[in-house]
């Protein structure tokens, strides 16, 4: 989990790790924003941008 932090800041590995943290403290709109940048990043799978897709839609309105 911690080798996460040792990538780019705009990695989508990163952003979904920190997106997960935000996550933990109920904060929707700035995981969704980093959730979001991911998807727009490179670095990830087709699997895992759709499974962060799927999670992205869940989260409750703002």
């Amino acid at each position: 989990w911690q080798a996460l932090d040792t990538l780019a800041d705009d990695h989508a590995l990163r952003l979904y790790k920190q997106a997960f943290e935000i996550l933990v403290e109920d904060r929707f709109d700035p995981a969704r924003a980093l959730l979001a940048r991911g998807l727009a990043a490179t670095g990830s799978t087709p699997a895992l941008d759709h499974e962060m897709r799927k999670l992205l839609a869940s989260l409750p309105a703002s």
